[in-house]
């Protein structure tokens, strides 16, 4: 794979990153409730937004930044909280990038450049690849509609009200930035979220879209992501999705080609160097 196909491929999710940068705080709104209120309700929502078994889609992935545009074909399989497959689909030929994620490793394979990367499976490994502020658990969840809480320190409370058919949720953050999620009125899966700075402007925004029902699974078959920074605008598409039954691990941890030595991403990586 080329440097400049590497780098719109990172570039397609690093839409997802977001900074906080401190700022002057101000009383929170009239009605907010605390934190420590927020547990048993997010208990039903994660309930409401589960997925068994993993989700197996093709998806076509434009990239929008200014007037440039760019577009990406993968297969995908995804597994919550952190198990990930993806290999890119070229026009011609084999793929020319095959990642995977897993509880114990991130391995990557760059067939036209005969590379194997191997590592740890942290934000620090990924942003080699992918250049993103987020967990590898986040970037799952947001591939599958499944919506996850910031860190518990720095919420700082919450309102939640019902309008339209939909539930909302506001979740108040240090540094004055403010986390809102939509939910169904009647199923509370997720629809959409958006993130705002101290100032009330978007900083990004979220929306899911043209649902697949698995049963009484509902999973998303488009996703628009909105972001502020670079003026960026993210759509992804899928298509032939499959809900698989969990049980096959060994697609979510690639084989390292025989007679190739991988490029250790961190020092204490080559404990999983396959003999």
């Amino acid at each position: 794979m080329s440097p400049s196909r590497i780098a719109a491929y990172a570039l397609l999710l690093s839409c997802c990153l977001l900074s906080c940068a401190p700022s002057r705080l101000a009383p929170l709104p009239e009605g907010t409730s605390p934190p420590s209120q927020l547990g048993r309700r997010w208990e039903k929502i994660a309930a409401a937004n589960y997925v068994p078994g993993s989700l197996q889609a093709l998806a076509r992935i434009d990239l929008q930044t200014g007037r440039v545009k760019n577009h990406l074909n993968v297969a995908l399989q995804m597994r919550h909280p952190s198990r990930l497959r993806i290999e890119s689909i070229p026009v011609f030929g084999p793929p020319d990038l095959l990642l995977s994620l897993n509880d114990k490793n991130l391995k990557v394979f760059l067939p036209g450049q005969k590379t194997f990367y191997l590592g740890r499976p942290t934000q620090e490994n990924l942003m080699h690849f992918l250049p993103l502020s987020l967990p590898p658990a986040d970037i799952v969840a947001l591939l599958m509609g499944i919506p996850t809480l910031p860190a518990a320190d720095r919420i700082i409370g919450f309102q939640e009200s019902n309008a339209d058919g939909r539930l909302r949720l506001e979740l108040f953050l240090a540094g004055r930035m403010t986390q809102t999620m939509w939910f169904d009125g009647v199923t509370e899966r997720l629809v959409g979220m958006e993130i705002l700075d101290s100032t009330g402007e978007i900083i990004q925004r979220v929306s899911y879209g043209a649902y697949h029902l698995f049963g009484n699974v509902r999973l998303p078959e488009e996703i628009t992501i909105l972001s502020r920074e670079k003026n960026t605008r993210l759509l992804v598409q899928y298509t032939d999705m499959e809900l698989i039954a969990p049980g096959d691990e060994e697609i979510f941890d690639l084989a390292i080609p025989p007679g190739m030595v991988p490029v250790i991403l961190d020092g204490e990586g080559r404990q999983w160097v396959d003999d």
